[in-house]
Parts: structure tokens; C-alpha cells; sequence
């Protein structure tokens, strides 16, 4: 009988000390009064500041700025080839003393009466001048207003002497003497379609 009170006892007494270790515990799990309280604060900051965050994002997207910017398509970039393209160097624009001959003794002197211009083209064509080659080679072309286009295919002594003085000098062939006589002399602005060596007294102009 003793024995069965002794044993009832100390069940009774290991109850209460696990009943008071579990509460122990479990408040040791559970936050303070104090660390709930801060933990709410927390939470309505939190809340305060997305509403904020919300309503001034709602302000910028009513902004006219923002509405532009919304509108305007998306630019692409689109990668460029690295290629270099080729552009012919721009004609230019010599001013000239523009006189005019033909293949008569008066003209040419002892020259006349050939058939053939300093570089074998044929001289009755009519279609070359006749220039100081140092300044305007053989083969360039010139675009003389009034005449067209003409190819330097001869060469004369008065030529050779303006461009010791710095002049620019052509000399166009024509098929009568008359014709030549009628144009006389005259300084025109001609467009060179190729190399041109500057002269000291020349007026040269890139068109």
C-alpha cells in the first residue's frame, strides 16, 4: 500500500515538472510583448512605404514626359558593315585663257597642213585642244562651256608660255580659220575631268 502511494506520488510530481518544462519552452519559442509590437511597427512601415512607393510610381505614369516616352517606339540598333565605299574626288573648276585654232598656215606656221596632233590623234577630227601637257596631261578631259567636252591631245608654244606665267592656257581646235577668229580670246571658268597641276595665277574652285 505504501509502496502504490509512493509510486502515485512521484508520477504525480514528474507530471508537474514536464507540465512546467513545456511551458518554459514554449514561451522561450514565442516572442515578447515587446518583440510582437516591433514586429507589427515593421509590417506598417512596410505597408506605408509600398503605398507610397505606388502612388508616385501613379504620379510619374501621368507625367506628359512619361506618356512620350511610352508612345515612342523602341529604336533599334542595327549593326552598320565595316565597308569603306569609294567616291570619286569632285571635278574641278579652273579658270583658263580659252583661245581657239585651226590647221591653217596663219594658225600653225610651219605646223600647218599636218594631219596629225603632237601625241598622232587625228587633227581634223576637231575634237581635241591643245594645252601645256605639264599642266594638263594628254588625255584629260575638259568640259568648256560653249564648246563641251574636249580631250588635251596637242600642244602649242603659247601654251607652254602662259603656264611659265601661271596662266591656265587652252587652245581649241576648229575647223575653219574664220570660226577661230570668231571666238578671239576669252577666260572662262573650265571644269577639269581629271589632273590638273596648280598654277600661281590660276583661280582653281572644287565644284
Amino acid at each position: 500500500m505504501k509502496n502504490k502511494l509512493f509510486w502515485t506520488t512521484a508520477l504525480c510530481l514528474a507530471v508537474v515538472i514536464v507540465c512546467q518544462i513545456w511551458k518554459l519552452t514554449a514561451k522561450s519559442e514565442q516572442p515578447s510583448v515587446a518583440q510582437k509590437s516591433q514586429i507589427e511597427e515593421a509590417k506598417t512601415q512596410t505597408l506605408k512605404m509600398d503605398s507610397k512607393a505606388v502612388k508616385i510610381a501613379e504620379e510619374i505614369s501621368k507625367t506628359p514626359e512619361f506618356e512620350k516616352a511610352e508612345a515612342a517606339p523602341a529604336k533599334t540598333e542595327i549593326a552598320k558593315p565595316n565597308v569603306r565605299v569609294a567616291s570619286a574626288s569632285s571635278p574641278q573648276v579652273v579658270k583658263m585663257k580659252v583661245t581657239a585654232y585651226c590647221l591653217c598656215g596663219e594658225c600653225c606656221g610651219q605646223w600647218s597642213g599636218g594631219n596629225r596632233t603632237s601625241i598622232g590623234d587625228k587633227a581634223n577630227i576637231y575634237d581635241g585642244v591643245a594645252a601645256d601637257p605639264k599642266t594638263l596631261p594628254y588625255r584629260t578631259k575638259l568640259n568648256i562651256p560653249g564648246v563641251g567636252i574636249k580631250e588635251v591631245d596637242d600642244t602649242g608654244g603659247g601654251m607652254r608660255q602662259s603656264a611659265k606665267q601661271g596662266i591656265c592656257h587652252i587652245d581649241v581646235r576648229m575647223s575653219s580659220h574664220s570660226e577661230a577668229r570668231k571666238w578671239g580670246v576669252r577666260w572662262l571658268e573650265v571644269e577639269v575631268l581629271g589632273k590638273f597641276k596648280t598654277l600661281g595665277h590660276s583661280t582653281v574652285s572644287s565644284k
